[in-house]
């Protein structure tokens, strides 16, 4: 009744258990999306497996046609929906998978059991990107980050349909030491990594190692399914109902460091042509959105994704007008472009449709920077550049879009810059530093801009604090300290004469000015020195 070899039940014995697999006896890359109708067919006395097998009948002759995955034994999606009877009459949306060396049976990776949510292609219950369902089921929101927004394998729900976030961003994650068995799960195109803490052969955490390329230079090795291992981690909380487990992510192994406690590590997304969105870890406000297809005819079909919040000092060539910079890392997947930097010469990427960006700006930022009493109309004003590697300099993004209400800056464009920043190209209303409004703390720009051979910096305080007013070039180095001490609340003038600590004179170039207020706020503005 059932098509049986030994080189068909060893694969279903792997895809049905969870046992720790080698990749690349199938090529998992290219799933075709397939859907299926029929009678469910289960094998509970095979030979050589632990736990029941499952097929389906499409052509009811009571012979299976093909296998399907429904994933580790443990496996559930959180909403209610179980696995099918011996009999049951089934619609399965899911994945096929072609082998390249005819040792596989035709295998469907169920990504929807009668229209229900089961799992993602890439993202088993949400997972480790914070991955949403394939018509905008919320997922886990994972290492962290947040759930998708109507993404997921069809894009349903638009750009921000449906979906949750899921947590707070990354840093000062919860520490937490755990000891227990490693559990993989190999359905996926690469390993996800679970660890059983109290014996009972079932997830209690999600581990997350980051992507698959990334290995630290200590030896230090991701476990084997069954291995006994101790884990040092960030812990990260999601919610319990939703189905979804804990997720640590990982700073130790077996007393090994994997990667340094509360480093951001990796906060990208594993992105198909499909379509999908990404997040910032730290604000997801900050968002892109690929749509299905976009990849098509530019070499590649899938990528990883990083979209960073970035400090000014980072940024090259930082304007003095300049508040809010970020970061776009995208890294090749598959074949001899695994991990490598998909951006070209320029610092660009090029898509064959447009792609859908959402930079994000706090009150908070605004407040920082002098810029709270501006008028609706000004913040309109507001500008979006990107960097151009090849001519070394701040090109501005056309065709904006300013949300003065959700404090957003949207564009669309089908070519991708590595560096973008928001810039404030207004005057500022009023006088900003000679105010009774001390409601929060700010620094001014300096005047005169640019300057020589001094300037005056102005700031305010919401409240006395300890202050340290300090100058730095453009490799962040310091040169001089101009205030180092307790200041009352209210407003503040210092200046700076052009001389470093050791009382030399500054060269021409662009300098960085940073407050920190109780070594908890910092500010940073630029200005530039001329002679």
């Amino acid at each position: 009744m059932f098509k049986k070899s030994m080189l068909i039940l060893a694969l279903l014995l792997i895809v049905a258990t969870g046992v720790n697999a080698q990749q690349g006896d199938c090529d998992w890359w290219d799933l075709e999306e397939i859907e299926l109708s029929g009678t469910t067919i289960i094998d509970t006395d095979c030979d050589y497996c632990d736990n029941p097998v499952y097929y389906i009948d499409v052509n009811g002759d009571g012979v299976s046609d093909y296998h399907l995955n429904f994933g580790p034994y443990w496996y559930e999606p959180g909403n209610d929906i179980v696995r099918p009877q011996e009999g049951d009459v089934i619609n399965v949306l899911g994945g096929l998978t072609e082998c390249n060396n005819g040792q596989c049976e035709s295998s469907v990776i169920v990504w929807e059991l009668n229209g229900e949510f089961w799992r993602d292609p890439f993202e088993p219950g949400g997972g480790h990107h914070g991955g949403g369902g394939h018509h905008g089921h919320h997922g886990d929101g994972g290492y962290g980050g947040h759930g998708h927004h109507g993404g997921g394998h069809h894009g349903g729900g638009g750009h921000h349909g449906g979906g949750h976030h899921g947590g707070g961003g990354w840093a000062d994650l919860e520490e937490i030491t755990v000891s227990g068995v490693a559990i993989l799960d190999p359905v996926y195109v690469h390993h996800h990594y679970y660890i059983d803490v109290d014996g009972d052969e079932v997830p209690d955490y999600r581990m997350n190692f980051g992507p698959h390329w990334y290995e630290p230079t200590n030896g230090a090795t991701r476990p084997l399914d069954g291995d006994a291992i101790t884990i040092v981690g960030g812990l990260t909380d999601c919610d319990l109902d939703d189905g979804c487990l804990n997720m640590i992510v990982v700073w130790e192994i077996n007393g090994q460091t994997w990667m340094e406690p509360n480093s951001y590590g990796w906060g990208g997304h594993h992105v198909q042509n499909q379509g999908g969105n990404v997040y910032c870890p730290t604000d997801p406000q900050n968002s892109a959105y690929f749509p299905n297809g976009s990849m098509g005819g530019c070499g590649w079909n899938q990528m990883y994704v990083e979209f960073l919040e970035q400090d000014l000092w980072d940024l090259p060539d930082p304007q003095t007008d300049m508040f809010c910079g970020f970061h776009f890392t995208m890294l090749g997947v598959q074949h001899n472009l695994d991990g490598e930097n998909l951006m070209d010469d320029d610092g660009c990427i090029h898509f064959s449709q447009s792609i859908d960006l959402e930079f994000h700006y706090t009150d908070e930022q605004l407040a920082q920077y002098g810029l709270s009493d501006m008028s609706p109309t000004r913040e309109d004003d507001l500008a979006l550049y990107r960097w151009d590697a090849d001519l070394e300099s701040w090109i501005i993004v056309p065709n904006i879009q300013i949300d003065t209400f959700a404090n957003t800056v949207t564009t669309s464009s089908s070519t991708i810059y590595e560096k973008y920043a928001l810039e404030a190209t207004f005057e500022i209303v009023g006088n900003d530093v000679e105010t009774t409004d001390f409601t929060s703390s700010a620094l001014f720009q300096n005047s005169p801009n640019p300057f020589n051979p001094s300037t005056q910096i102005s700031y305010q305080l919401s409240h006395s604090a300890h202050v340290n007013l300090s100058i730095y070039d453009i490799t962040g180095r310091l040169i001089r300290t101009l205030v180092d001490g307790t200041k009352g609340t209210g407003s503040h003038v210092t200046q700076w004469d052009g001389l470093t600590d050791s009382g030399q004179s500054s060269v021409s170039g662009t300098y960085f000015y940073m407050l920190n207020i109780d070594g908890n706020q910092k500010i940073t503005r630029v200005m530039t020195l001329l002679k």
